[in-house]
């Protein structure tokens, strides 16, 4: 048998889930932290969702239908439904809702059939108690059932909705109850084993009381919870791919920035006449040395760009002047070396070869 209790802590945005044997009010009911399923808000919006778009409904709602049509049948527990809610289960096990559901289904479809069993009534329906006894476990399995399914659509709707609940919560304070657990004392429990209408009820209270908001994050997709809007949940993979983001917006905003793009035209024309004289077969030396002429160059010229750059003021036309100077002493530096290797001639002409 499996009966479920639950524990928020608003705080640390958890959710813990208690597996018991036995039900509170049975003598050898007791809750261990080892037996404690621990879950962040996070991950509830993901199960909702995770429920919502897998077919858990539709097959947990055939095994109830079985249930229902064997409850008269002769042995203690038919062994086809025994296998398919064991089967079941073991697919619900990565998520709690359905596996609450079919827990709670599968205990109160064992003690009606216990009842009926024990009282030989599924060997006769012949008379009028009898046939009363079976239909009131009929409508007891039915009511679980519809308690369940119901609740379950209301959390996923209420889910759908960003977590706002339009029932005051107050009428539900009074179906909590404290107990020691290990070495905490006085734990604020609530149950799970008729419906998630309470645990629907409590998480959108504590959601609205800490004031959180539902976000989408646009790496993996998911639901988050935070206080503010936010374009990435706190996963350390779409943490990681929010830094790279924003480092490509700050290299964009940085190419499309007009001092940036007059400085980086400015640094291309400088590399341009580096390549023309690798081109012309310019020793590697040369070159270097060129280019340590050229970048001292760009230094200068970049200095001269952010003087207005921090200013957000558009460039004068003296700045364009000195960039054009500098341009020229650059084509001269350049000029002398291809010169100096006979590749020009003094009126500038390349030597035939």
């Amino acid at each position: 048998m499996h009966y479920y209790y639950f524990e928020l802590d608003i705080l640390k945005r958890k959710v813990i889930i208690y597996d018991s044997d036995f039900d509170f009010f049975h003598d050898d009911f007791i809750l261990s932290e080892s037996k404690a399923a621990h879950f962040s808000f996070d991950k509830i919006i993901n199960l909702i969702d995770d429920y919502s778009h897998k077919t858990y409904k539709l097959e947990i709602k055939d095994i109830y239908k079985f249930m229902l049509q064997n409850i008269i049948e002769g042995k203690k527990i038919n062994s086809e439904i025994e296998k398919q809610y064991l089967s079941l289960r073991l697919k619900c096990m990565d998520n709690i809702f359905a596996q609450i559901f079919i827990d709670i289904l599968f205990n109160e479809y064992e003690y009606n059939r216990d009842g009926l069993v024990h009282l030989g009534i599924v060997k006769s329906l012949k008379n009028a108690a009898t046939k009363e006894y079976f239909e009131g476990s009929k409508e007891q399995i039915k009511s679980i059932y519809d308690n369940l399914n119901i609740s379950m659509n209301d959390l996923m709707y209420v889910s759908e909705n960003g977590f706002i609940n339009t029932i005051n919560n107050h009428k539900f304070i009074s179906q909590c109850f404290h107990i020691n657990i290990d070495d905490r004392k006085m734990v604020t429990l609530y149950s799970l084993n008729e419906s998630f209408e309470v645990f629907k009820n409590v998480f959108c209270g504590n959601i609205e009381i800490a004031g959180l908001k539902v976000n989408i994050c646009n790496h993996c997709h998911k639901r988050f919870f935070e206080k503010r809007l936010s374009d990435y949940c706190n996963s350390k993979e779409c943490q990681k791919a929010k830094d790279k983001a924003a480092n490509r917006l700050k290299k964009a905003k940085w190419k499309e920035d007009p001092y940036n793009k007059v400085k980086n035209k400015f640094n291309g024309y400088v590399d341009k006449q580096a390549n023309v004289l690798k081109e012309n077969g310019i020793a590697e030396e040369e070159i270097e040395e060129f280019k340590t002429f050229g970048k001292k160059i760009k230094i200068d010229v970049k200095m001269e760009v952010d003087t207005y750059g921090d200013t957000s003021m558009p460039l004068p036309s003296e700045i364009e002047k000195y960039i054009n100077e500098q341009k020229n002493i650059v084509m001269q530096k350049r000029n002398e070396i291809l010169l100096r290797h006979g590749i020009i001639m003094t009126r500038g002409r390349p030597r035939k070869k």
